[in-house]
Order: C-alpha cells, then structure tokens, then sequence
C-alpha cells in the first residue's frame, strides 16, 4: 500500500504553541494513517540569515514525496507579509490547507481573532474602568496580530481613550520582548513615581508571561499594581492566573487534518473559523475560582510540569552530545556518537544528508547517516546519492516506521545552509532536535578543517620526504648536489615569501632551538615586528609547557618524523595564547638541521566557527531592531552597509551601535568584541573543553601521532 506524506511547512519548533499544533496535526495524521514531515523553514524574509537560509526548505513544495501541505501561515508571513508565500503556493497542484489565515484560494482552519478578544477588552475596559492601557502588538506583518492590533484600537477608541494614554510596544511573539516592554514600564515608574499605564495587553501569552515574570522579580504586585493579560491560554498561563482568551493550538491542527482529508476526498473543502473566548483569572484584578473545566486544565498543566521534567533530563544529555559531537575530528566519530547516544534519548528515526552544491540544494545531496531502531547505516560524501526533494532513497523511507511523524532541520556551515536532518518527532525532545542540529552542523565544520589540515599536512610530509630522498643522489654527485641545492633555496625562498603572510603560526628553529624564522603571524603574536638575533624558542613558551615542548622538538630531531602538540605562548604582558602545533624535520644536505614548527591559534578558531545564538542575546535587553544591526555588524558590514540592508539612515545606525555598546557596558568597538568573544570562547565552555579535546583526539597515545580525519 502506497504511503500518503503530508508536509507541515512551519517557521519554527520550539515555543509552546507550534509544538501544540503539531500535536493536533501529528494526532490527525495517525487517526488516517499518513506520514507526516514538519518541515522547519524559518520566517519568509526573515533578516536573521539563520532563518532565511532555511527557507532553502520552501524549494521543496514541488517535492515527489509530498501528496499534500499544511502550512502554519501567521508565523510563515509575519516578516514581510504573506505576497511571497502566495506566488510560491499558486501552482501546486497537489492538496493544501492553510492554518491561522486565509492564504490564497486554499480552504483554511483560523481562530476567531475578534470574538473572544473583544470580550477581554470589553471586560477590561468597561468593567474594570481601566483607562491607561499598554499593548504588546506583536509582529507587524502577522495576519493574527494585525487584527488584535486594530480591534484594540477600535475598542480603546470606543471607550474614550485618548492616544496619549495608550502605549504601544512593537514585539516578536517571544517572553523576552515582553520582558523589556515591562522594563521600560518599570523605568518610567521610577522617572514619574508611578506607572504610566493601569493594565497591560499582550497580543499572545508568551509576551505577557515575559512582562509578569519582570514585574514579579521588580517586586511588583499584580493585580494590585498592574493588571496583565494575554492571549492563547497556553499551559503555563493556566498556572500563573493569567486572564486570557483561550485557542487551543492542538485543535487549529486537528481541524487542519480534517479539512484536508476531505479535499482529499472530496475535491473540495469549506473553511472553518473556531470560536475562541475569554478566561477570567487573577491577573486582570478578578477573583479568580475554578470551574471543573478550569481545574482539568490546572491539572493538565501539572501533568505537563511532571513530564517536563522528563524533557530536562533529555535536554542535559542532549547537551552532552552537542559538545560530544563537537569535539570530533572527523565524521566517522560524529556518526558514531550518534548512533550510540540518539537511542538514549527516545530517537529512534534519524537521518543526515549534505548537499552536493550548497549554492545549488537541489542539485543534489549525499546520504550521510542513517538509523532506525539502532540500526545504522554510515555512507561517504557521494556514496549514497538522494535526491534532497525526496529527503531519503525511496530504500530507507520505506523502513521507517508507518505512520511516520518526523521534523526537518537544515544543518549550517557559518550561515550557508549545507544539508538537513530528518527526525522521528516527540513534542519531549523539541529542544533536543535543535541542539544536535547544532552540534552536527560545527561538528561537520570541525572535521571539514580538520581534514583539509591533514591534507595540507601529507602535502608537506611529501615535499619533505621527496626532499629527503633527493640528498642521497647529492652525496655521489657533487654537480647535481649543487643544483638541487640552488633549487633548494629558491624553494626555501619561496616558502619563506609564502609563509610571511600566511594567517597560521611558523618558525623555524636551527638544531641549537634557536628562532631563525618567524612568519608576521607568528612576530605579531609575540610582539615583535622584526628577529633582530636569534632567540630560544622555549622562552616564549609557558614555563609549564616547557618541558614537553622541549621533548616534542628532540623527538623530531631524533626520529626526523612529524609530531604535533599543544602548547600555551605567554607574552611578556603576561598574555596567555593556546597554541595547537605541528612540528617537522628541516633536512639539510642528508641530515637535520633543525625543525619547523607550523600552529594554529585556538581561541580565534572557535570564534570562526561558533556564531553567538539567542541565548548571547537574552543576557542583553536588546530591541528586535538592535538585534538586527547587531547581526550584521557581527559580519563584518560597515554602518553604510546597514543602514543600505535594513532600509534606515547612516545616523540611526550609529545611534543603534552606541545604545548596544552601553547595554554591553563597553564605550567602543574593541572593547565590544572582547566582551563577545570572551562568551565564545570562555562563557560557552569551548575554551577549555573543546581545545583539551581536540588535543587530546590529533594526539595518540604515544603523543606523537599525526593529524588525522
């Protein structure tokens, strides 16, 4: 029997509400027996280059293996509106249901935005006299918040309320812009002695949970010195006394199923909108008393925080293989600790493929790893051909469990999107997905680096030896060893023009470990423009690296074979560099002469590798805007550049940089980029974990065997 797949095309996978929604939609799609992919595909638009290059994914509509869509719309639109979307779903000629909002000529499932909403203001306005009033409106370009927005209006305008009295605060749909929307409430407090509004409306429940959690740790009481109120009725809502107005997620997703079984029947479907109400609780200033249903709900929400103990557990060891992975050189190891660790957590379905071209995904991909039930299958770049519309070889989609409910993760190198992951999905482990994504995504990095520094390696062990082995003849023959020594030194002269610039560490040490030659990398390091006379190479050394270091160049010496170590370089400011080092033979007219010593800094190479993510983000109280200039210029674009990107003015750039600098507590560039770099390297943990591993990996145990993938 043929497997029908639907696709669940979603911004993202982690707040309360998608993940309900995709409980509904999973729930329906078993009830029929279809497969179903949630297909993680960013915000359409998104500036945030980790999500528009995920919408790589929205490339996949025209896919053979999908028979029919579901897409979340409000999320999907709510960068620049839903125009992009509606071209891209024009000509699909395959069934689609739109959930949230009217999309196109496609039959939709959406919530009553207006019934219960009016009602909660109504209540708030009317009942409680409330007359001063702040709003978290939410993206400006969400179907959903648009409508909140202007049916608060028309109600505040309704009862009399002068726009001086009402404060609009522009948000995402997250607890942290909630939470600087109630700061801002809580300074004006201290600059008028009271505050400016008498009640707060969130456009959803996870902003309104943000500004109640900020106003508790201020010491606030609420209802007694503000009033709060939210919309969704999510879990944790329920739990807190939060006033709202409830739409169950879960529903909008079975309705979706429903709907789109029967266009799949039919042909045709009608679009339903489902009625939403309000739920009075504490925080709008009522008495709160549960009902039976009320007290249902509270113990759902209980049953919740039990299991959520069940994902904690699963997020901390998810955790650890993040960092596990990342410690790895080479792919076979990342595949390894995959296979051995995703049973652990509950994964039994997992897949990893890499594009062939990233500039060009469906061109082609390579079926990386593949497991179900513990069982796995390991394959090389171009050994398992798949084509990335298809996700898997039609052999390994036909082994998965039926019915399939699985998430699709795009994998990254920096900000290019280089391949995807397919998950079997359990809402338990929604946090779980995007750390081993990460993981995979630098893991991949690292060996890629890894590797192209072995191959670099060979390729100087084989000049070396063809080197070595054309001494011999010089020895019988007194004319040729001249002109392979001439030849010798214009190599040696080109090297040296080389590796004056080149951005890794170089020395070249004569037999008594005297410094002949250093690479500007190499002098800047250490402070020094120029070798004005030799120096010993053990003094610029840590004393407690010293030993092994000085064992490390006799072994070269001694044995004429390439060795690598770590060591740490210790300036006389007392500045400490972790150095990561390969050492070989310089041979000379048959013997050594001395040993050239090539390393690579480690703390600069994580920070290539490891982006700061959202969580840099919520140490700072950042505006979505800050975050946006703040991005870019991470990248290195110039405030021309910005300013150009983000459609705003030079100055307003410049007047964005300096309110980031005095959040950070800095007063210029420099000192901004110590204080990110010392959350990458130091804060992250990479520091000493990451550098002792990788250590310890390219070393065996006789500490001297060479980089290896």
């Amino acid at each position: 029997m043929a497997r029908f797949t639907v696709g669940l095309f979603l911004d993202w996978l982690s707040s309360p509400y998608h993940v309900n929604v995709v409980k509904g939609v999973a729930e329906g799609c078993r009830t029929r027996g279809w497969d179903l992919v949630c297909v993680v595909c960013g915000r359409i638009g998104s500036r945030n280059p980790l999500e528009w290059s995920r919408n790589i994914f929205l490339q996949f509509l025209d896919s053979p293996r999908f028979d029919a869509f579901l897409f979340l719309t409000p999320s999907l639109i709510s960068w620049e509106g839903d125009a992009h979307l509606q071209e891209l779903v024009s000509g699909l000629s395959r069934p689609a249901v739109s959930l949230g909002a009217p999309l196109g000529t496609m039959p939709y499932v959406a919530f009553d935005n207006r019934e219960g909403f009016s009602v909660l203001l109504r209540h708030l306005f009317r009942d409680h006299g409330y007359r001063r009033v702040a709003f978290l409106r939410g993206p400006l370009e969400n179907p959903e918040m648009e409508i909140r927005y202007r049916l608060f209006m028309e109600e505040a305008k309704g009862v009399g309320i002068p726009p001086s009295d009402v404060w609009i605060f522009p948000t995402s749909l997250v607890m942290e812009d909630g939470v600087g929307a109630a700061r801002s409430l809580l300074e004006e407090r201290e600059r008028r002695n009271r505050f400016p509004v008498d009640v707060i409306v969130g456009s959803n429940d996870l902003v309104a949970l943000g500004a109640l959690s900020a106003l508790w740790e201020a010491g606030v009481k609420v209802p007694g010195e503000l009033a709060v109120t939210g919309y969704d009725d999510l879990a944790p809502s329920r739990f807190v006394g939060l006033t709202s107005v409830r739409q169950p997620p879960e529903l909008l997703g079975r309705e979706g199923c429903e709907l789109l079984h029967l266009l799949c029947e039919r042909g045709e479907a009608r679009s339903r909108i489902i009625p939403t109400g309000m739920v009075m609780r504490d925080s709008c200033g009522c008495r709160w008393r549960e009902d039976v249903a009320e007290q249902g709900y509270r113990s759902s929400y209980l049953e919740e925080v039990v299991e959520m103990g069940v994902v904690s557990y699963a997020y901390e060891k998810a955790k650890s293989l993040e960092e596990e992975i990342i410690s790895s050189t080479s792919i076979p190891q990342i595949h390894e600790k995959l296979g051995t660790h995703l049973p652990e957590l509950g994964i039994a379905c997992c897949a990893v493929a890499t594009y062939d071209a990233p500039s060009d995904p469906l061109k082609g991909a390579s079926l990386r790893f593949f497991s179900v039930d513990a069982r796995r299958r390991e394959y090389a770049a171009g050994e398992r051909d798949v084509d990335p519309r298809l996700l898997l070889p039609g052999e390994e989609w036909d082994t998965l469990p039926h019915p399939f409910v699985g998430v699709l993760h795009a994998l990254f190198k920096g900000e290019e999107h280089i391949g995807y992951m397919l998950f079997d999905f359990s809402w338990e482990n929604v946090h779980v997905y995007e750390g081993i994504r990460h993981g995979v995504s630098v893991g991949y990095a690292v060996a890629r680096l890894v590797r192209e520094l072995s191959q670099k390696t060979r390729i100087l062990e084989m000049k070396s030896e063809a080197l070595a082995r054309s001494n011999e003849p010089l020895n019988r023959e007194i004319g040729r060893r001249r002109q392979v020594e001439e030849e010798l030194r214009k190599r040696e002269h080109y090297f040296r023009e080389m590796a004056l610039f080149l951005p890794v560490l170089i020395w070249e040490l004569d037999e008594e470990g005297m410094v002949s030659f250093a690479n500007h990398t190499a002098r800047r390091l250490i402070h020094k423009k120029e070798l004005e006379s030799p120096l010993p190479f053990l003094t610029l050394v840590e004393d407690l690296d010293q030993e092994h270091v000085e064992e490390f160049l006799e072994r070269i010496k001694a044995e004429r074979e390439i060795s690598s170590t770590q060591f740490r370089i210790a300036t006389p400011e007392g500045v400490v560099y972790h150095v990561l080092a390969q050492g070989g033979p310089i041979v000379r007219e048959g013997r050594c002469g001395g040993v050239r010593v090539v390393g690579l800094e480690v703390e600069p190479f994580l920070s290539s590798i490891i982006m700061p993510e959202e969580v840099f983000f919520s140490h700072y109280h950042f505006t979505p805007r800050e975050k946006e200039v703040l991005l870019l210029y991470i990248q290195g674009y110039s405030r021309k550049e910005i300013a150009k990107r983000l459609g705003i003015s030079e100055n307003t750039v410049k007047v964005h940089l300096s309110s980031i600098y005095n959040e950070v507590g800095v007063s210029n560039r420099e000192d901004f980029f110590k204080v990110l770099k010392e959350y990458q390297v130091t804060q992250v943990g990479y520091h000493s974990f990451l550098f002792s591993v990788l250590s310890s990996l390219i070393k065996g145990d006789d500490g001297v065997r060479e980089l290896s993938t």
